[in-house]
């Protein structure tokens, strides 16, 4: 069991991507979660799946961060969070010892639709599918993404989801 602080007012709300399914409403000033450090959050050079059902219509924003300390997983909505070239992509950033290795979509999910995310590492082989389509496959060198800070969803550094 994982203790999760909500910091602003983030809402849930009786709507979700499936009749009975709810979410959470952010609305982009000030409102986020966080996850204090733990080992279940520090995938290390191990497998890892990350997946999510997003709406929105935000072409840059952080969706979660816990790299800190430069090590760790930045997951955006454009390439660190902004809406340049990649906005409305989906960006995961594995991210070691402030060396960044981008994997980013070639679909948008910024058209205020439910989109189903899901990245994941098997060994050195990562994936991304978005609406359970593959958008991306690669091979990475097994990055050690061994961090010991807090996971916060909707926010880094001041930057809000909504």
């Amino acid at each position: 069991t994982h203790t999760i602080t909500a910091q602003g007012d983030p809402a849930g709300v009786n709507w979700g991507p499936k009749a009975d399914m709810k979410s959470t409403y952010f609305d982009g000033s000030g409102d986020y979660f966080t996850i204090p450090s733990h080992a279940d959050l520090n995938f290390g050079t191990g497998h890892y799946t990350i997946e999510f059902w997003i709406n929105t219509h935000q072409s840059g924003a952080w969706i979660w961060y816990n790299a800190d300390g430069d090590t760790g997983i930045r997951l955006a909505i454009g390439v660190n969070g902004s809406n340049s070239s990649s906005g409305g992509q989906i960006d995961l950033n594995e991210q070691v010892s402030n060396s960044d290795q981008h994997f980013t979509s070639r679909a948008r999910i910024d058209d205020g639709k439910w989109h189903h995310v899901a990245f994941c590492r098997d060994g050195t082989t990562r994936r991304l599918f978005v609406d359970g389509k593959i958008e991306a496959r690669d091979t990475t060198t097994n990055r050690n993404l061994a961090s010991g800070d807090a996971g916060h969803i909707g926010r880094k550094e001041g930057r809000h989801l909504g």
